[in-house]
This record gives C-alpha cells, sequence and structure tokens, in this order.
C-alpha cells in the first residue's frame, strides 16, 4: 500500500510542476524543481518505482506518459485511472 501511495504521489507532484512550467518535464527537470521529492536521489528512486509499475511505458517513460495518455489504449487508461484511484482511497 505505501508504495502504491508513492507512485500516485508521485504521479501528482509531476503533474503540479508541468502544469507549473507549462510543458512536459524531462527527469532533470523535474529532479531540480520538485521540492517534495526531497532530492534528486529519492526522485530518481520514485522514477525507477514508477518504471517498474508500468512497464508498459518502456525505459524512458515517465509520467508525463500517463498524465498525455500516449499510446495508451482505452483499456488500460482506464486501469491506470482505478490504480491511482485505489492508492489514494487506500491513504486517506
Amino acid at each position: 500500500m505505501l508504495r502504491a501511495l508513492r507512485l500516485a504521489s508521485f504521479v501528482n507532484d509531476w503533474l503540479i510542476e508541468e502544469r507549473a512550467v507549462g510543458h512536459a518535464l524531462y527527469f532533470e527537470e523535474f529532479a531540480r524543481r520538485a521540492r517534495s521529492t526531497g532530492s534528486r536521489r529519492t526522485a530518481h528512486r520514485r522514477l525507477i518505482e514508477f518504471r517498474a509499475a508500468f512497464p508498459e511505458f518502456g525505459a524512458k517513460g515517465t509520467p508525463h506518459d500517463v498524465l498525455a495518455g500516449e499510446a495508451l489504449p482505452e483499456r488500460k487508461a482506464r486501469e491506470l485511472s482505478l490504480r491511482i484511484a485505489e492508492a489514494y482511497e487506500a491513504a486517506t
């Protein structure tokens, strides 16, 4: 459950930062900007967890891919939304 919460938080933090800058972020930019992760190392660990949870986005996948819905079939998009919602519900 804790892993799911970290994952949901990481995706949310990525969304917040993308909205703040108005464009898609690269990992380096996210790690520099995001205060919620605490450090670049923590941000990198969260990215590794994200890629393990969502292998369909490949070795260079980022939460932007989830948020943009790139290359996501509708079924996968619904499944992803449910996974994030379940993590949020479990945390509250």
